[in-house]
């Protein structure tokens, strides 16, 4: 629809809630297949619902896809998702 519009197609995808996980280990080669050059779809530390703290922090390339974790601060030892839009 955005490319029917005339506007670029999108290059990057944001799963919801950051809810890519080691559970989905299809998503970036589907995200590849539809185009996708990025995703920010991981958070690097255990939440209540979603974390993947074992993804680490750094991007990197899956499937073809780059990952770049949601940004996380330490507070008191304590990973804090931050300038994400999950905070739970």
């Amino acid at each position: 629809a955005i490319v029917e519009l005339g506007l670029p197609a999108p290059r990057g995808f944001r799963a919801p809630l950051l809810s890519l996980g080691p559970r989905q280990p299809w998503a970036h080669a589907a995200m590849r297949r539809v185009g996708m050059e990025y995703s920010s779809s991981v958070l690097p530390v255990r939440s209540l619902r979603v974390g993947w703290p074992e993804f680490g922090t750094a991007p990197r390339l899956c499937d073809g896809v780059w990952e770049i974790p949601a940004t996380v601060a330490r507070v008191a030892a304590v990973g804090v998702p931050c300038f994400c839009g999950v905070y739970y």
